[in-house]
């Protein structure tokens, strides 16, 4: 089901569900509800790319309106997906004043990937803030008890971690691996 929304701007704005055994207009009413917080999450997308920008002043075909759809469920999927990491992540750290923040900034942290066997390891690099470092290690916990696998014709499993030690300098390229490799019975 599709339902529609108008927001002050005019534009029509899609919203999906796969549930198909609550009548429609139950589950318009409750997706409509909610919509703020969704509203709010496309504020901060920074690649919003209006449909009309698109087309170009030519008229929408069948293609273009179903590209625009597939575009409307990725932001839908991913706004989803960073609320559930957030729910997860409340109950790994306590401070509720910042909890979106630090989220994001142990999500955007470099780090190190490598693969052992059939796992890939995700080393993220060492957090200053001694409260954020600890809930960054276990909110690793969690999601490594869930046994996230990375689906595919690969089918590996993942592994997350922060590192125990701060790194020295920004190493790069071969540089970085070879600090991995000496010091992967950190793990």
């Amino acid at each position: 089901m599709v339902v529609f929304k108008e927001l002050n701007s005019g534009t029509p704005i899609p919203v999906y569900t796969s549930d198909q055994k609550k009548p429609a207009g139950d589950i318009a009413y409750y997706m409509l509800s909610r919509w703020g917080e969704s509203e709010n999450f496309f504020k901060e997308i920074p690649e919003k790319v209006p449909i009309i920008d698109l087309l170009q002043g030519k008229p929408m075909n069948r293609a273009d309106l179903e590209r625009k759809k597939l575009y409307d469920l990725i932001q839908m999927i991913a706004f989803h997906s960073r609320q559930y990491l957030i729910q997860l992540f409340r109950s790994c750290y306590k401070d509720t004043r910042d909890v979106k923040q630090v989220l994001t900034k142990i999500t955007k942290l470099p780090g190190y990937v490598t693969l052992m066997g059939k796992t890939l390891i995700v080393l993220l690099d060492w957090i200053e803030d001694k409260k954020h470092r600890e809930a960054a290690g276990k909110f690793c916990h969690l999601i490594n008890s869930m046994a996230p696998t990375l689906q595919g014709r690969m089918e590996l499993n993942l592994f997350f971690r922060v590192s125990s030690v701060p790194q020295i300098g920004a190493l790069e390229g071969k540089r970085r691996t070879v600090y991995f490799e000496r010091h992967s019975h950190l793990l």
